[in-house]
């Protein structure tokens, strides 16, 4: 940014040392655009501290959010994360496993369109471990595959 104040100020100064002022057509078109000049480069000055104060936030939020994250470990919450995905806005969702261990009835919510995503009833019934079937007696892989029956 330094360079193009530099620069700026170096054509004013050249127009300063031609004489060139607003009493020509040609004088009103030079000083005009290095008026304009000058307020681009304020303007990109001032994004720029935008940016950098932007950036700034940003990375104290980071640290905040890496702060409360390991205090929910810490403290023994569950650092397991269901995923869902919400079926009417495509949202992605993520909640806490430990729900399913209570006897409570719960409602996942998306938060973008209000749709109902998940409902938890209070038991949850299901057995990750492998549970046997007949169907297993007539599964096979392959298209090759010959199976003893």
């Amino acid at each position: 940014m330094q360079r193009i104040s530099e620069q700026i100020s170096y054509l004013s100064g050249l127009c300063e040392g031609l004489n060139i002022t607003e009493d020509t057509a040609q004088g009103k078109v030079l000083l005009a655009i290095i008026h304009v000049l000058d307020e681009l480069n304020d303007e990109i000055s001032q994004l720029d501290f935008d940016l950098l104060e932007c950036q700034n936030r940003l990375e104290e939020m980071d640290d905040k959010l890496a702060y409360m994250e390991e205090l929910l470990i810490d403290n023994g919450i569950s650092d397991e994360i269901m995923e869902l995905e919400c079926s009417k806005c495509g949202e992605e969702l993520y909640f806490n496993a430990d729900i399913l261990e209570d006897e409570d009835t719960i409602e996942i919510i998306c938060p973008t369109c209000q749709e109902v995503v998940y409902i938890h009833e209070g038991s949850f019934d299901y057995d990750p471990s492998y549970i046997e079937s007949d169907i297993d007696d007539h599964i096979w892989f392959g298209s090759d595959s010959k199976r003893d029956q």
